[in-house]
């Protein structure tokens, strides 16, 4: 049997309800006791099925940092940790797989791509999360955020560096504390800021990202002044071409001097060439085949039409057919709304027969029980 199967069957029987409820459970000594133990991580691979986003997360960090994986797999690895640490709760087990170092190690990385994407995972992970903004202010990551804010040369780069420096600084004043001292002194403001206070940091985060965007601005005025005033092209010198031997003309004969015949160039009496007749179009006097050209444009054209108004008919005949049917319906609709009306009158009419045949026999018993009973009657002695 698996013994991750084993470990969790095992767990499972401990902590049931039936066995915490069994009485006998307390007093039978040969009665095996709850260890109180947790499943192992086999147990967990066997009941959740596949890798846990813990064991990824490791996984992702081994390739970032294997020397063996090329740059564009790093950069995947990159990505899978930063999609996983998006989670808080994988954000908070970042601490005990001991990721938190060799991530902040990343940004000091050659490759500019390492940088962005450490800084990337950086600010996502401290993001509306204060156990993970402790964790990164414990590894003294916020001045290295503000060194490559300011002073990296890759836009990029500086972009996530401040995504991360606003992650990590709202909401927690000891981050923020932080990141005032390792600014220079031209950018601290004046007074005290509380970290949550919105527009305060606000404010904060543009000083950094005025001072980036100068970093951006500088290096393409340096480049442009390195490339130094424009120079006029250089006149090119004439000279005289070089005579290279003519090579000899090909000689092109004639369809005469290769006796090739001529086509039937004759033309009907009384049809003038027009001018300026393009070579090879001659006029050619062929009744027949005009008229069968003709006769067939026509027949062609004529069955278009036959076939549009065919089914113009033949949707004509659908929708008449479709108003009869309309019709019957409605009819039978009418003749059954009427023999309805029949049947109520009818039943109307039989019960007041009814009724008038019935009211003259009760009213006659009640007046010959009002002159049986009506009569008073006296006696004398």
């Amino acid at each position: 049997m698996d013994p991750g199967m084993n470990q969790l069957l095992k767990w499972s029987i401990e902590n049931s309800e039936a066995t915490r409820s069994d009485p006998t459970a307390s007093t039978d000594p040969k009665a095996e006791r709850p260890s109180g133990r947790g499943l192992n991580q086999e147990a967990m691979t066997a009941l959740m099925g596949g890798p846990s986003d813990a064991e990824l997360m490791r996984d992702s960090m081994a390739a970032i940092q294997s020397p063996d994986v090329a740059l564009e797999h790093k950069l995947v690895a990159f990505d899978n940790l930063e999609q996983l640490i998006e989670i808080v709760d994988n954000a908070n087990n970042m601490e005990s797989l001991g990721l938190w170092t060799p991530l902040t190690s990343e940004l000091s990385n050659e490759e500019p791509e390492m940088r962005r994407m450490a800084a990337w995972c950086l600010g996502t992970a401290v993001q509306n999360n204060v156990k993970s903004q402790e964790r990164l202010l414990a590894v003294n990551a916020v001045p290295l955020l503000v060194k490559l804010a300011l002073d990296d040369p890759h836009e990029q780069v500086r972009r996530k560096a401040i995504y991360a420096l606003s992650s990590e600084v709202r909401n927690y004043d000891p981050a923020l504390r932080s990141l005032l001292q390792s600014l220079p002194e031209k950018l601290r403001p004046s007074g005290s800021i509380n970290a949550g206070d919105m527009d305060e940091v606000d404010k904060v985060m543009d000083v950094v990202k005025k001072a980036s965007q100068k970093r951006t601005s500088a290096k393409v005025n340096k480049s442009k002044s390195s490339k130094g005033p424009k120079l006029p092209p250089p006149k090119q010198q004439k000279t005289k071409p070089t005579l290279r031997p003519s090579k000899p003309k090909r000689r092109v004969y004639t369809e005469k001097e290769l006796g090739i015949p001529k086509l039937n160039m004759i033309t009907p009496a009384g049809v003038e060439l027009p001018k300026g007749k393009k070579k090879g179009k001659v006029f050619v006097d062929d009744q027949e085949s005009m008229m069968t050209i003709l006769a067939i444009v026509n027949a062609n054209q004529e069955g278009q039409i036959e076939s549009k108004m065919m089914k113009s008919r033949q949707l004509e005949e659908i929708r008449e057919a479709r108003r009869k049917e309309a019709d019957s319906r409605q009819q039978q609709r009418e003749a059954k709304m009427e023999e309805r009306k029949d049947s109520l009158r009818r039943s109307r009419k039989h019960r007041a027969e009814e009724l008038a045949v019935t009211e003259p026999s009760e009213s006659h018993d009640r007046k010959f029980s009002s002159t049986k009973t009506g009569k008073k009657r006296v006696s004398f002695a």
